[in-house]
């Protein structure tokens, strides 16, 4: 039995030897119905050795924009199951990763996902906004802060 990441885990290797050929793959994940196979795209793009060049960069703040908004649109049942609950926490640092490779980009990103007022958003964003990565842009940091209050 695989252990729990262990998709994600070998999706991240070979994102790292074969990143335009993996995009569109993650991509398909990306617009799955299942929770866990969206938790895969995101995860798989989501380490800072991988984000090396602006296409890369680019599909991996993409990725993040498909999950986000696909998040968006779960009714709320279905939020309380677990597989969504992994996603969640997940995306909970996933979009940091992206925003610190892109800060411009990411960070306005994250300020239209606060403004859709949606409690799961809400609650990925501040989880990103915690990290570490993103400490040396405490402007961005308190202009998305300020939107979500």
């Amino acid at each position: 039995m695989a252990r729990p990441g262990s998709r994600s885990n070998s999706l991240s290797a070979l994102t790292k030897r074969r990143s335009q050929a993996i995009l569109p793959y993650l991509s398909q994940l990306a617009i799955s119905a299942n929770f866990l196979q969206q938790r895969a795209a995101v995860a798989a793009v989501a380490e800072p050795r991988l984000l090396y060049g602006p296409e890369l960069i680019e599909g991996a703040l993409h990725l993040q924009r498909t999950v986000l908004e696909h998040v968006s649109h779960v009714l709320p049942l279905d939020r309380k199951c677990e597989d969504f609950r992994t996603l969640r926490r997940t995306l909970g640092y996933t979009l940091s990763v992206v925003t610190a490779a892109l800060p411009e980009k990411g960070f306005a990103f994250m300020c239209e996902c606060a403004l859709w007022n949606d409690t799961d958003i809400n609650w990925i964003l501040r989880e990103n906004l915690k990290k570490k990565r993103l400490a040396k842009f405490p402007q961005q940091i308190a202009t998305v802060t300020e939107l979500l209050t």
